[in-house]
């Protein structure tokens, strides 16, 4: 799940997203802005997480796919296969993974209840969105490859980092 994020929202609002990035990278110096551009260029070529916020689901052509497994923004959630369904657009990108969220540790970019989809990993890359097991238990973090661990960290700052060594069964799922 490396975070490049495909945001899936209605036209009129991925209309007003890009006017405020416009606006926002135009009041920078040119520097700055070519520092945006090969940022974003980077982070579109690790993209393999579909981050799935559905706040006009009626203006989208939906679909019912079964649901992977929940996965956890917090502290970790045993991986029990789901039989359950979940609505996705008919047009979403192509994913191995349907995920939902539980817990608030990504947030304000995942909360609770979101649907992540995901493709199939192997390995991580620094500074990745993925989902994996840690020691048994399904996570979303952050990844931040170091020496001889692995950090991973949320984007809610009221929860700490956390670290993996070859100690623990870590395994890349998406």
């Amino acid at each position: 799940l490396s975070s490049s994020l495909e945001l899936l929202i209605s036209p009129t609002e991925d209309s007003e997203l890009i006017n405020e990035l416009v606006s926002i990278t135009n009041s920078l110096p040119q520097l700055e802005q070519k520092k945006i551009l090969a940022f974003a260029v980077e982070r579109r070529g690790k993209a393999n997480v579909v981050y799935a916020d559905f706040a006009n689901k009626e203006e989208i052509p939906m679909v019912r796919e079964p649901l992977t497994a929940y996965v956890a923004a917090g502290l970790g959630e045993l991986n029990y296969l789901s039989d359950e369904t979940v609505e996705i657009p008919e047009n979403a990108p192509k994913h191995d993974y349907v995920y939902v969220i539980k817990g608030d540790s990504m947030s304000p970019e995942y909360e609770d209840g979101d649907i992540v989809l995901g493709k199939k990993e192997q390995n991580f890359e620094d500074g990745g969105v993925y989902v994996f097991t840690y020691d048994g238990a399904e996570f979303l973090k952050l990844v931040h490859l170091e020496k001889d661990r692995i950090r991973f960290s949320s984007f809610n700052e009221d929860y700490p980092d956390f670290y993996g060594t070859e100690e623990n069964q870590i395994r890349v799922l998406a």
